[in-house]
């Protein structure tokens, strides 16, 4: 683009002069009539032909030249321009979904953060729907010009992890929905003092231990994506400092506020360490079916040391009576 603006230029200017050749050549048995010289009037070649050829001639060329050098230095501003743009856009999302992320941590996770059952705790009346800001993918172009594939991966995998929070969240909240309506229809309210293996009973360990796994995994889901959101956000404004700092385009970064380290710290590990310790918590033990009687019992009637309980009486006698056959 920029050699055919200089190149275009330069032949205009050289068409230019080899017409006004040609129309010399044309009339040159009379170039006093070209010329406008008239009655015996000598006339100079020098000064009347070959000099206002060169000048024509590098007059053109010098303005081609010029007019090659300012597309050339406008291109290069409109280039800067765009990839300023995109660098700020893409910051300027990424804050965004960061407020997100920091205020869902501070509604549901924080107040509840060292409650042993925080993950049935957390509230049912936070149903963000997240932001609209999203990052341009031409983000790429800059990035990947200025050998910074490793900032623009992050940058990507740090929106990525925002919309799997946001996932993540949204499937807490039906499930703590749903436990709360179990709970109602049992005539237990979710904040009623009562036992764990109570409510497990009315809700069932299946939802007990979904919302363990959804609530302990929204946790930690948050505090990787507010970290990922901040390396990111810090790369931005490196790349902009180190290869954009002529001042000239304004650009923001982020620092957390003093007040707000809370939402910014990692929250603490959970008391329950896992969905077995839960379980025994709650006092829930699987269940198989017997197809000898026909019932559903207990899978910890297995474990009884009474190998004579009338329990066992049937599968111990079909044991010996298939030892006999053999």
């Amino acid at each position: 683009m920029k050699v055919s603006i200089f190149l275009g230029s330069a032949v205009g200017g050289l068409l230019s002069v080899l017409i006004l050749v040609l129309v010399f050549r044309a009339f040159d048995h009379d170039i006093d009539l070209v010329l406008g010289g008239s009655g015996g009037q000598e006339l100079d070649l020098l000064t009347t032909v070959v000099l206002p050829l060169l000048s024509t001639f590098f007059g053109a060329m010098a303005g081609s030249y010029y007019t090659y050098r300012l597309q050339v230095r406008t291109k290069a501003q409109e280039e800067i321009q765009r990839e300023v743009y995109l660098l700020r856009h893409a910051s300027l999302a990424l804050q965004s979904q960061l407020n997100d992320l920091a205020g869902i941590k501070r509604a549901m996770v924080l107040p509840y953060q060292d409650d042993a059952l925080r993950s049935l705790s957390m509230p049912v009346t936070i149903g963000s729907l997240g932001v609209l800001e999203r990052i341009d993918q031409d983000v790429a172009i800059p990035l990947i010009r200025l050998n910074e594939a490793d900032l623009l991966l992050r940058v990507q995998f740090a929106e990525k992890t925002y919309l799997n929070t946001l996932e993540l969240q949204q499937s807490h909240h039906r499930l703590s929905k749903e436990y709360s309506q179990r709970l109602s229809d049992g005539g237990v309210d979710q904040f009623d003092i009562s036992s764990l293996s109570f409510k497990t009973k009315i809700v069932g360990g299946a939802m007990i231990a979904q919302l363990y796994t959804t609530g302990e995994g929204l946790i930690g889901a948050l505090d990787d994506g507010l970290e990922d959101l901040l390396a990111a956000l810090d790369g931005l404004a490196r790349v902009y400092k180190e290869k954009y700092s002529s001042g000239k385009y304004g650009f923001l970064s982020v620092v957390p506020f003093a007040s707000s380290v809370d939402i910014f710290a990692k929250v603490p590990p959970p008391k329950i360490k896992d969905v077995k310790s839960l379980m025994e918590l709650a006092g829930y033990y699987s269940k198989y079916y017997d197809p000898a009687s026909d019932e559903v019992v207990p899978i910890a009637r297995l474990a009884k040391t009474d190998w004579r309980s009338p329990f066992y009486k049937g599968g111990i006698w079909r044991c010996y009576f298939i030892n006999a056959v053999k």
